[in-house]
């Protein structure tokens, strides 16, 4: 079933809809699930307006756990970043966390 699963979520990135984004989300942090499924879960936001994926704060907080997977939090920083020019979360996170965040980093994966 993960092999269906994975397929789903790329179809959904593909066609850029779903009723619930939250579910991706859910799909994205969810320990029980493979990294692979994290991944692809949140590779499926790519077509995704910025409106509705900016609310999503759990791609904050992928971004700045260090136990999390390296492709989930890179994956997490490119949809915080596409949308970086129009999002007030973005410009707090920006002017509050994003230096320090850089700072302590230690992934230079997650660096770059």
């Amino acid at each position: 079933p993960e092999k269906t699963i994975i397929s789903s979520l790329k179809a959904i990135g593909n066609i850029g809809y779903i009723n619930d984004v939250h579910l991706l989300e859910d799909c994205a942090t969810n320990k029980k699930n493979s990294i692979e499924i994290g991944v692809n879960a949140l590779q499926a936001l790519r077509r995704f307006s910025c409106e509705k994926i900016e609310d999503l704060d759990s791609l904050y907080q992928l971004l700045e756990d260090t136990e999390e997977d390296v492709e989930k939090r890179i994956n997490a920083f490119h949809n915080i970043i596409k949308c970086g020019d129009n999002s007030e979360k973005f410009a707090v996170f920006a002017r509050d966390s994003l230096t320090e965040f850089l700072l302590k980093e230690q992934d230079l994966q997650v660096k770059k």
